[in-house]
């Protein structure tokens, strides 16, 4: 009997499964084909593909004229970005089982399944990261959250691959948190092709693990590193030169934002100076902030690592509006520790903030989906995040970086 109600369980849970994975197939062909573009998805698909079909360089000319005709439906006109493909060729990797597939609304459909699926990883893993295990109710909602806010639509609609590196901070500080240093490095390795948003947050993360002697997470980082190297220079022996100028001719039609960017345009006259102090500023707290960690337990590492992640966008280097969702992980910190001290109102409180989060950034996410155009964002949208995460987790550090409360400092009436 026993035996039978397991396979029966068993066929139930594929039935299950199979029925999601369909029904989210199906639901994002119906969004795929009503709401066309995916340009950071296309391009490098498009490149796979012309690499894969006739051998040739995904850098080269040809490979861009065939994602111009399948975007523009047309061969790009002077000034118009020329769609080339302007990533490491280790990155390319990742495309080629989804440029195996021909049709490109399938392909993407089953790429935003991947990113969705990353996404609600990303969030359950962050909050297990905070030590928080929320009623099924609220993780449920924080969940959906993590799908539909903002920050995470953007790269959902476009298809970039920055969500993945959203995964790979929690995957790998989950990792280091198990003593999983070998797979901790080799998710580490990875946020590697995401320099402008992670750059930092990886310098932090190797100093740390250098300072205390976790010599397992550099040689996973190496292995990891080491074998896609491999890989692409057997494939293509050539790509580091051809990476090197594709990056830059394409680099005047990326779309980022700086501090010293939106100051200057906001005044020319104080705005540079403005954007000097910040990042002078900047620099400062991540001195300070590292310091006091070194020797910190794990509360205060982690807490180090988002201060990182949210402090990186005010140094003035240039960040695409993409980018942003990498912000999750200090929102959920930020929300464990609101849901950890402001009890019995705690859950009230955690819902009040996703619904503000939500409903404020929504109305963005229409404005973008109306105009069409990311360059109609206010570039103040993409500061607005990161200064939250900065000021809330200052705010909380004091909670954030002590040990939960013990009984006796619930007696002595101890917040």
């Amino acid at each position: 009997m026993n035996r039978l109600f397991t396979i029966v369980f068993i066929i139930a849970s594929v039935f299950i499964a199979i029925s999601v994975i369909g029904g989210l197939v199906w639901g994002n062909i119906l969004f795929v084909q009503q709401n066309p573009g995916g340009r950071d998805f296309l391009v490098p698909w498009s490149a796979a593909r012309t690499f894969i079909e006739y051998g040739i360089s995904p850098y080269d000319d040809p490979a861009s004229q065939r994602t111009q005709i399948l975007f523009y439906e047309r061969m790009a006109s002077e000034g118009e970005n020329p769609l080339r493909f302007a990533m490491p060729f280790p990155v390319l990797l990742f495309y080629i089982p989804f440029a195996l597939i021909k049709n490109f609304i399938i392909s993407r459909a089953i790429w935003m399944i991947f990113m969705e699926a990353a996404l609600a990883a990303a969030a359950y893993l962050s909050l297990r990261l905070a030590g928080r295990r929320l009623p099924f109710l609220l993780t449920v909602l924080y969940i959906l959250f993590a799908l539909l806010w903002f920050h995470a639509l953007m790269p959902l609609i476009g298809g970039s691959v920055i969500v993945f590196a959203l995964l790979f901070v929690a995957g790998g500080l989950s990792a280091l948190r198990e003593e999983k240093d070998e797979l901790a490095g080799a998710l580490f390795a990875l946020l590697l092709f995401s320099p402008r948003i992670a750059g930092i947050f990886l310098i932090f993360i190797f100093w740390w693990v250098i300072h205390h002697r976790r010599w397992r997470v550099l040689g996973g980082a190496g292995m990891a590193l080491g074998l896609l190297l491999l890989l692409s220079f057997l494939l293509m022996p050539g790509w580091v030169s051809e990476f090197f100028w594709a990056a830059l001719s394409q680099w005047k039609f990326m779309v980022s934002y700086s501090t010293f960017g939106f100051l200057g345009e906001w005044s020319p006259g104080i705005g540079p100076q403005l954007a000097w102090l910040i990042t002078i500023i900047a620099v400062i707290l991540f001195f300070v902030a590292w310091y006091a960690a070194r020797d910190g337990d794990w509360r205060h590492f982690l807490w180090t690592a988002a201060i990182t992640l949210a402090l990186t966008p005010f140094l003035g280097l240039p960040i695409s509006p993409m980018d942003y969702v990498i912000m999750l992980f200090p929102l959920t910190l930020i929300l464990a520790v609101i849901s950890e001290r402001w009890s019995p109102r705690r859950w009230f409180f955690s819902i009040l903030w996703l619904i503000f989060l939500f409903a404020g950034q929504w109305g963005l996410v229409w404005g973008i989906l109306q105009s069409g155009s990311l360059e109609m964002i206010p570039p103040i949208v993409f500061v607005a995040i990161p200064l939250f995460c900065v000021v809330g987790l200052y705010w909380l550090r004091w909670w954030a970086i002590r040990p939960p409360r013990i009984w006796i400092d619930k007696v002595k009436g101890i917040p």
